[in-house]
């Protein structure tokens, strides 16, 4: 897949992370927006409903591959 290669979204994915870590747990952002940080089980929520578009993506791309594979 080109755009899991690109540098660029990798850089943009990181930078964009590093924003909602800082506005969380940086005191001078985190508190005039009124955050707290999240618990263990508010992160286990955040990355499982963060990773589920995954799993039809890939799903999508098997059997778009196996469609391909057997042409009718």
């Amino acid at each position: 897949n080109m755009v899991a290669r690109n540098p660029y979204v990798w850089m943009a994915i990181g930078f964009c992370t590093a924003i909602l870590l800082a506005a969380v747990y940086w005191p001078p952002l985190a508190e005039p927006l009124h955050l707290v940080a999240p618990s263990r089980t508010d992160w286990v929520v955040i990355l499982g409903l963060s990773l589920a578009p995954l799993i039809p993506i890939q799903l999508g791309m098997m059997i778009t591959a196996a469609f391909r594979s057997h042409p009718s």
